[in-house]
């Protein structure tokens, strides 16, 4: 039995190291396989890297465009607000003037009618006989004349004696007309 063991170990042994001498040998070839293993990768990688900068550069333009296009858009609602609101104001603006337009003209016929009523009323006045008496009529005279008198009294540049004189005048002539005071 010991020297099955022995012999057991010793081709174990002996197995160990041609394993390793195989890998050694093959150790050359499989770093040229790697090589161009690797070599392949790199290009993968690239393409892939390449792809994915295409794609993420697409996805930026993409949303670049979009919100350009959303502020053309709300620039756009914006000024057809604004126009909107312009043309809400200039509406009500002639609106505005329209009514005041339409009560200027019913105030003016209004005021014709009122012209015309007066018109009217006072042509049907002057169409009356005068029924004055002379008392009333003489009164409006020696008013009139008192008030002449009383303008030409009021001029600063007369004279003493051109007042009295005046003064003397109203006083015959109130004397003469009302029979005395």
């Amino acid at each position: 039995m010991k020297k099955r063991i022995v012999l057991g170990f010793s081709f174990l042994l002996t197995m160990g190291i041609f394993s390793l001498t195989a890998l050694s040998a093959d150790a050359a070839a499989p770093s040229s396989i790697m090589e161009l293993r690797q070599e392949k990768i790199a290009k993968k990688l690239a393409f892939l890297q390449e792809k994915a900068g295409v794609e993420v550069k697409n996805r930026v333009q993409v949303k670049i465009e979009e919100k350009e296009a959303a502020i053309a858009k709300k620039k756009a609602d914006e000024q057809a607000a604004a126009k909107k609101k312009q043309e809400e104001a200039d509406k009500q603006a002639a609106e505005l003037a329209a009514q005041e337009t339409a009560k200027a003209e019913q105030q003016a016929v209004e005021q014709a009618a009122q012209q015309e009523a007066a018109q009217e009323t006072y042509a049907a006045d002057n169409s009356q006989p005068d029924v004055t008496t002379s008392a009333s009529q003489s009164g409006r005279e020696i008013g009139e004349k008192n008030r002449e008198y009383g303008e030409q009294l009021s001029n600063p540049d007369l004279s003493w004696e051109e007042r009295q004189q005046i003064i003397q005048e109203k006083k015959n002539y109130n004397q003469n007309n009302h029979g005395g005071w």
